[in-house]
Parts: C-alpha cells; structure tokens; sequence
C-alpha cells in the first residue's frame, strides 16, 4: 500500500518514543517467546526491519520502497514482492514470521498458503497481531470506523479468526504468547513482559503454527 511508503519515517521514528519502546520490547518478548527467528527465516512484510533484525532473520519482503531501504539499513536482505507471490522456491525456508501485516492484506487466506508453500515440511510459521477482542484491537477498529488514514485500511481479527485461517492454510497450531497488558491511552508500566498462552486482556499476541504434514 502507498500509504505505507509515505509513513515509514514516521512509523519509525515512533519506536524510538518512550511509549513506542515499551511497545516494541513488549511485542519482541512475546515473538521471542514462541521462537521467532533463527535460521532461514524470513519476515513477510518486513516493514522497517526492527523485529527482523532483532530476531536474527535475514530475509525479508515488503511493497514499500522506503520501508525496504529501512529494512536494508538494519543489515535485512530485502526483496520487493507481495506476501501472496514470494519469489522463493517450495520448502525452501525454515521459518516465516508474519508481523503486524495480516490485517492489511488483501488476501490473508492467500498469503497463509503460500507461506506454507515455501516452508519446509518440518517448517515453522509466527504471526504477531492485535487481536480485535483486546483493548488496542478495539480502540484501531474504531479509528479505522472513524477513517483513520492507516488503520482504516486494515481488518482486525480475533485470536479464533487468526488461527481458522492458518489452519485452513495447513497449519497446525503450537503455542503462543501474549503481551500489551496496559491499554492504548496508559501509561507503560516500568517493566514491560510477555506471558506464555492466549490472554484475552493483552493488546498483541503471537502464534505459532507448524506446517501439517
């Protein structure tokens, strides 16, 4: 979407915000927590880079030019190309990571398949998002009502949803965790962490699924 290559600057510079910090150490703990990364993994959707970099994985694909050179910058080998048509061959990854994109894709149900195609059989798929039943879920789908110009482009999905759509796409569901226990208009608390399972009070939740044999 072009409205992401206008932003990324933007969207950047927040995670250097007191508050985007906390948000970030908060999301990165939950990924770390169902073993993103590490590997041939790639980040579909890699935006700017930051979760890639942080979890060790090399690869990356994005639509956005400037969201690429950023992604670039952090040492992420980039590539332009939309989650539903990766040029990457089958079972040719060990991971894929899924961050903060499902809900602006035009096809999710399509991404999920191809992801599962370029995985190997004993490959592993991450999704990280903010489930629409949460409190941060609920406060971007108002925005997007009241036509906000990025959260209006995206459909918020609850953790049920999420999962039926990865299964669909053939996956199995493994583990996950949950983070985001202060709400969009709280402060941080000093200490920011990820709970291992499902919360349905956290703001994002990370899931992994294992490609079905």
């Amino acid at each position: 979407m072009e409205i992401f290559d206008r932003i990324a600057e933007q969207y950047d510079a927040w995670y250097g915000t007191p508050r985007g910090e906390a948000v970030y150490a908060a999301e990165l703990s939950a990924l770390q927590r169902v073993g993103a990364g590490g590997g041939e993994w790639a980040e579909l959707g890699v935006g700017t880079g930051r979760f890639a970099a942080a979890l060790g994985i090399r690869i990356g694909f994005d639509t956005a030019p400037k969201m690429l050179a950023a992604a670039r910058g952090r040492n992420v080998a980039v590539c332009a190309a939309d989650a539903a048509a990766l040029p990457v061959k089958a079972s040719a990854l060990e991971g894929c990571l899924i961050m903060m994109t499902l809900c602006f894709l035009a096809d999710p149900s399509a991404a999920l398949r191809e992801a599962a195609r370029v995985l190997t059989p004993d490959g592993s798929l991450v999704i990280g998002f903010v489930p629409r039943e949460g409190a941060w879920g609920t406060s971007y789908a108002l925005m997007a009502e009241e036509g906000h110009p990025v959260y209006s482009r995206g459909r918020y999905y609850t953790v049920a949803a999420v999962r039926e759509m990865a299964e669909a796409a053939g996956f199995v569901f493994e583990r996950a965790a949950s983070a985001l226990f202060f709400g969009p208009g709280e402060e941080p608390p000093g200490t920011v962490k990820a709970l291992e399972g499902l919360s349905p009070s956290a703001g994002f939740a990370a899931m992994r699924f294992a490609k079905r044999h």
